[in-house]
């Protein structure tokens, strides 16, 4: 067995019983990978979100063909750069930097800015924003009909010709 697969499979026995741990599950990575795919807000909220999920789905789909599956280990292409990637994701969890860690943080100080009285300069702030943000829709809405327009004026022009 190539020394890279097994560095690998300790670099994820690692970030597995880490994962069981703070998940306070049986099946590790897999679970931290359900809470992402359950976590609608996650991809909205957090950076690199999607591509830590992909990832992680990649390196358990490999992990589980190196494991279950009868000479995979020809099939499997391992870069030193998955080992490296799993071993810095556990650092993430244990420095609360991962996706996860990240959600609970952002939806704290969301709980903790909702419970805090706001002043009124705050709220004319909150209202300046709205209606900035108004205003950009608006204006995108605009600049799409008007391309639809110019597109419907040009496939009538060229319909008529």
């Amino acid at each position: 067995m190539d020394n890279t697969i097994l560095q690998f499979l300790e670099a994820y026995k690692k970030l597995d019983i880490l994962c069981k741990q703070t998940l306070s599950s049986n099946i590790g990575i897999s679970t931290y990978i359900v809470q992402m795919q359950t976590n609608i807000q996650g991809h909205l909220t957090v950076p690199g979100w999607n591509d830590d999920f992909k990832y992680l789905k990649k390196l358990r789909r490999m992990r589980n063909c190196l494991v279950h599956e009868p000479d995979s280990y020809n099939n499997v292409h391992l870069t030193q750069n998955d080992i490296i990637w799993l071993e810095h994701f556990y650092s993430r969890i244990m420095e609360q930097t991962d996706p996860l860690s990240l959600l609970y943080q952002d939806s704290i100080q969301k709980e903790h800015y909702q419970s805090v009285p706001h002043s009124t300069a705050d709220s004319h702030e909150l209202e300046d924003n709205e209606s900035d943000t108004k205003q950009f829709v608006k204006s995108i809405f605009v600049a799409l009909f008007l391309a639809l327009f110019i597109i419907a004026i040009f496939l009538i022009l060229l319909y008529l010709y």
